[in-house]
């Protein structure tokens, strides 16, 4: 008796109805998987958050094929947020210069979440003058995805000092105070923040206990007994003291 032996292999018609199975899918979940990255779920907790934000900017960093990081920074209203910073091109005004990148929204941290650089070492670090300095800083990645030391001087994506920029995310201090236009304080013009180098350490906290402790007992009496949290150089995920 003759079998018909088919042979391995899809037919057109089932390569054509996994396509478009795979395209249905494909419609779906991207979306979801968009608004997840960028909302990050809050009921993760603070270090999963940091960890897909960092992870985050080290895929970045390749795709620039330029330094890339994280920018921790509080608005005017005093939220905490991160922001992707991105190294402008090197022929830029400032060899320094980061801007945040385009369609990158700033996440914004659970108001139960603060964060310090861990140059902190005093109360002194901490005082009303310091403090705003002390809550902003950047961890930046290699294009190779290492994490390095490097000046970052955050800038509006014109690359002005004036108030002439209407970039959405940093601008000048008089443009954000007044909302026309910026979130948060850029590095450069009157009351900018100053120029800072990347660091790999910072400290997790919680932002009503440490109002309610004296300025002069905020690193002595509450921060030091946190544990301070150093990013690992080589895969860039979180490693607590």
């Amino acid at each position: 008796m003759n079998r018909k032996i088919r042979k391995n292999g899809l037919t057109l018609t089932e390569l054509v109805v996994v396509i478009a199975v795979a395209a249905v899918l494909l419609g779906i979940s991207v979306p979801a998987v968009k608004k997840v990255i960028e909302s990050f779920d809050q009921s993760a907790g603070p270090r999963s958050l940091i960890d897909a934000a960092l992870t985050g900017a080290r895929a970045l960093a390749a795709a620039h094929s330029a330094p890339a990081g994280i920018r921790f920074q509080r608005d005017r209203k005093g939220d905490f947020y991160m922001i992707f910073i991105v190294h402008k091109d090197v022929s830029s005004t400032y060899a320094t210069e980061f801007v945040a990148v385009p369609n990158r929204r700033p996440i914004k941290l659970p108001a139960s979440v603060g964060v310090l650089a861990g140059t902190v070492q005093s109360d002194a670090d901490l005082n009303d003058t310091n403090l705003m300095n002390a809550q902003t800083f950047s961890v930046v990645f290699s294009e190779q995805g290492q994490l390095i030391q490097f000046p970052v001087r955050v800038l509006n994506r014109d690359g002005v000092n004036d108030d002439s920029s209407r970039d959405p995310i940093f601008n000048t201090r008089a443009n954000v105070d007044s909302g026309t236009a910026g979130m948060f304080y850029q590095d450069a013009g009157p009351g900018g923040l100053d120029e800072e180098d990347s660091i790999g350490s910072f400290y997790i906290y919680d932002p009503k206990r440490f109002a309610e402790i004296p300025a002069n007992q905020r690193f002595t009496g509450y921060i030091r007994s946190l544990p301070k949290e150093f990013v690992n150089p080589h895969t860039g995920q979180l490693i607590g003291r």
